[in-house]
């Protein structure tokens, strides 16, 4: 159980930039300004950045609380 929850939140960063990529290309309104291919490029390298260093941080937190049993 715990594997399949880390499997899905691991491509959340994914998920949120092509939300922002099917709104452009189906010219719908975003709350991405400028709501351009390089931004849409740019909030992706963002978010996948964020995610990493919360799977690193998390992966190195549990190890750690599992080693203090």
């Amino acid at each position: 159980m715990e594997m399949a929850r880390f499997n899905h939140y691991r491509l959340m960063w994914l998920w949120l930039s092509m939300a922002h990529v099917v709104k452009k290309v189906l010219d719908l309104p975003d709350t991405l300004h400028p709501n351009t291919y390089t931004s849409i490029l740019m909030y992706t390298a963002f978010i996948f950045a964020v995610s990493a260093i919360g799977l690193l941080l998390g992966v190195s937190v549990n190890k750690i609380v599992k080693s203090a049993r």
